[in-house]
């Protein structure tokens, strides 16, 4: 495995991996100040990108500079946990591509190292009549990119799963 380090809190005015607080290491071989790529921001991007690189590449030196106290405290840390399934998004847009594509991936890690997760889904409705039309629109949309899991509710089933919802029509559940 690549050597990774996780630098924190850089002080601006030192030199660059000079004055750090704190330091964290996957790999017993931090020898010297030599680093074959230094990725910068510790947010959820920033340590990927690391990982997916010394994944690649296990002989690559990686450090990962980011100059708050830990990593992953401002956006990172405070999303909403939800995985875009990309029912929103153009007919194989690379965007709905990477989001059918990533919720696999998202779900198989999850898997591999045994993290606890919860597919609680989403419903989608039409509370008005020419919310309707769009629903359908989504629907088609969803099936076209390959969208996992995407069904249609009558309103028996709505209820069983909310019962305090609704709708004109239908609803899709994700």
């Amino acid at each position: 495995m690549a050597s990774v380090s996780v630098w924190t809190r850089l002080k601006p005015a030192l030199p660059p991996l000079q004055g750090l607080l704190r330091t964290y290491s996957v790999s017993s071989s931090n020898e010297g100040n030599h680093y074959d790529l230094v990725v910068v921001g510790g947010g959820i991007v920033g340590l990927a990108t690391a990982r997916e690189v010394a994944t690649r590449y296990p002989n690559m030196k990686i450090a990962v500079a980011e100059k708050e106290n830990d990593v992953a405290l401002h956006q990172s840390g405070h999303n909403s946990g939800v995985l875009h399934t990309g029912i929103y998004y153009t007919s194989g847009s690379l965007k709905a591509r990477l989001c059918v594509r990533g919720i696999k991936m998202a779900y198989e890690y999850c898997d591999k190292k045994r993290i606890p997760y919860r597919k609680c889904g989403k419903l989608i409705v039409a509370v008005e009549n020419e919310e309707v039309p769009r629903l359908q629109s989504l629907y088609d949309r969803g099936r076209e990119n390959g969208v996992a899991d995407l069904r249609l509710l009558d309103s028996t089933q709505l209820r069983d799963i909310e019962p305090h919802c609704r709708v004109r029509e239908r609803a899709w559940i994700l």
